[in-house]
């Protein structure tokens, strides 16, 4: 597969759709996003943690942020 081995958490275009719903905040919490750069149809979920290979890979500066806000999202 081409592409570097990869969590979109940790990638920049890794966002929240471009559409808002009130559903959207608890599918961030629990651990998916959007890409931008993908060509999904609207409402296309993407695990952020499951590794991935993707060509398109940018680190994202706030990769350590989004991993913390994640770990207080998802525990009891």
């Amino acid at each position: 597969m081409p592409g570097v081995k990869v969590q979109c958490i940790d990638c920049a275009h890794s966002t929240r759709p471009k559409t808002a719903a009130a559903s959207d905040d608890h599918m961030l919490r629990a651990g998916f996003a959007s890409c931008a750069v993908r060509l999904d149809p609207p409402g296309h979920w993407l695990a952020v943690l499951w590794p991935r290979h993707c060509e398109k890979f940018s680190p994202s500066p706030d990769a350590q942020k989004r991993r913390l806000w994640l770990n207080k999202r998802t525990k009891p």
